[in-house]
C-alpha cells in the first residue's frame, strides 16, 4: 500500500503482517526491512538534490550579486566622471560668467561714477540759483517786513502813551475814589457805634425810671400773673423804644 506524504512525495505503508510490536522493540520481517531500506535510500537521493540545488542556487546568487555589485561600481565610477567632468564645465562656465559680471560691474560703476558726479554738478548749480533767488526774495520780504514793524511800532508807541496816561489817570481816580469810600465806610461804623451806646444808655435810664415810679405800688395791688406780663410787656416796649419815660 502507498500513500501521499504532505510534501508531495509517496509514502510507503507497511503490510500489518511484516512487522510487529513487543514491550520494548519492534520486530521486522525480511519484507518490511527491504521495503524501509528503499524508503530510506530515496529520501537520501531527494535530500542530496535538494542540497545540490540550494548549493547551486546560493552558489549562482552569490556570483549574481557579486555581478551587480561590480555593475553598480562601473556604473558609479561612469556617473562620478561624468560628474567631475559636468562639474569642471560648471566651474568654467562660473568662473567665466564671474568674471564677465566683474568686468561689466566696473564699467557700471565707473559709468555711475561720472554720471554721479555730472548729475551732482547739476544739481549744485541749480540748488545755488534757487538759493540766490530765495535769498533775494527773503532780501526783498525783509525789508518789507522792518518797514511795517517801523511803522506798527510807532502805532504802537503812541497807543501805549495815551493808553499810559488813560491808565494813570484811572489809578489816581480809582485811589481817591477808595479813599473817600474808606473815609465814609469809617463815618457810617462810628454813627452806628453812638447810635448805639446812645440807644443802650437811653434803655437803661427808661427802664431804670420804670422800676423806680410806681412799680412797687401796682406789685403790691395787683395780683403776681398780672403784674409779671406788665412788666415783661413794658420791658419789651422800653426795649424797642416805644415806651417814654414820663
Amino acid at each position: 500500500e502507498h500513500g501521499t506524504s504532505a510534501d508531495g512525495g509517496k509514502t510507503q505503508v507497511l503490510p500489518p503482517t511484516t512487522w510487529a510490536v513487543g514491550k520494548t522493540l519492534v520486530f521486522l520481517k525480511r519484507e518490511g526491512v527491504e521495503s524501509l531500506s528503499h524508503a530510506l535510500s530515496r529520501r537520501r537521493r531527494a535530500a542530496a538534490l535538494l542540497i545540490q540545488a540550494c548549493v547551486r542556487r546560493w552558489r549562482q546568487r552569490r556570483r549574481y550579486v557579486e555581478l551587480i555589485r561590480s555593475v553598480r561600481r562601473l556604473q558609479a565610477a561612469g556617473r562620478g566622471m561624468l560628474g567631475r567632468l559636468k562639474a569642471s564645465n560648471v566651474r568654467k562656465a562660473k568662473a567665466a560668467t564671474r568674471i564677465q559680471r566683474l568686468q561689466r560691474g566696473r564699467k557700471a560703476r565707473a559709468a555711475r561714477k561720472r554720471l554721479s558726479h555730472a548729475i551732482g554738478l547739476i544739481q549744485a548749480w541749480i540748488r545755488a540759483r534757487r538759493l540766490r533767488v530765495q535769498l533775494l526774495r527773503t532780501f526783498q520780504a525783509v525789508r518789507v517786513l522792518q518797514r511795517w514793524l517801523r511803522k506798527a511800532l510807532q502805532e504802537i508807541r503812541k497807543r501805549r502813551r495815551a493808553m499810559s496816561a488813560v491808565t494813570i489817570q484811572r489809578v489816581w481816580h480809582g485811589h481817591q475814589g477808595r479813599r473817600l469810600v474808606r473815609s465814609r465806610i469809617a463815618a457810617w461804623f462810628r454813627r452806628q457805634h453812638a447810635a448805639s451806646c446812645l440807644l443802650h444808655r437811653w434803655r437803661a435810664k427808661v427802664t431804670h425810671r420804670l422800676l423806680e415810679e410806681g412799680l412797687e405800688d401796682f406789685l403790691a395791688q395787683a395780683d403776681a400773673a398780672a403784674a409779671t406780663a406788665k412788666l415783661e410787656g413794658r420791658l419789651q416796649a422800653a426795649s424797642k423804644g416805644e415806651l417814654h419815660a414820663t
